[in-house]
């Protein structure tokens, strides 16, 4: 283990990671009790609590999409639907719950399709220090400009990754529900 992440053989990896798994399903459920009465209360608590450790997992440790799967699985088909009260039937409808509110979404992350993309831009956001740490550089002088450029590259990419993805799911949701997805983005709309 490593400041929370790991660092070590792909078993151990696994091992670690399984019982983070664990953990946050077990969080998961006490949520899904919760949003039953509170689905307010549970959101929030999912949104700006739960998924965040997940986030830091993701950014830290290489290839786990596959090991996230239980709790994408307990996300789906106990949490969504106790908040909502809503069985999600298809991929599709899964999707429209993983984006960002202003697109129309809940962002209820999905994190087996989010891990690698993450790890990934993790590695770009950090590349200056990295470069700093292999070199053994004894003082830290990073470009502000290229640092601030990686992030609003970053933030581009995933903007237009999720916009993609809404202009998929219109295409690919019955009417009866992508007709509603332009009233979701409106200012305002996904105000509680």
């Amino acid at each position: 283990r490593y400041l929370g992440s790991f660092i070590g053989t792909e078993s151990g990896k696994n091992k670690f990671i399984q019982a983070k798994c664990a953990e946050w399903i077990e969080e998961i459920e006490g949520l899904a009790s919760i949003a039953q009465h509170e689905p307010h209360l549970a959101y929030a608590a999912f949104v700006y609590g739960s998924s965040r450790r997940w986030s830091f997992l993701m950014r830290t440790t290489p290839d786990i999409a596959v090991n996230l799967q239980p709790i994408e699985d307990k996300i789906r088909n106990l949490l969504i639907p106790n908040m909502t009260g809503h069985t999600i039937r298809s991929n599709f409808e899964r999707s429209l719950f993983s984006l960002p509110a202003k697109l129309g979404g809940l962002a209820i992350i999905n994190p087996v399709e989010i891990a690698d993309n993450e790890y990934k831009n993790s590695l770009m956001a950090n590349q200056q220090l990295t470069d700093h740490i292999l070199k053994q550089h004894t003082t830290l002088n990073t470009n502000r400009e290229a640092g601030k450029a990686v992030k609003s590259a970053i933030s581009l990419s995933n903007a237009k990754r999720y916009e993609s993805l809404k202009n998929q799911l219109m295409n690919d949701l019955p009417p009866s529900i992508s007709e509603k997805i332009p009233h979701a983005c409106e200012k305002g709309a996904s105000s509680w």
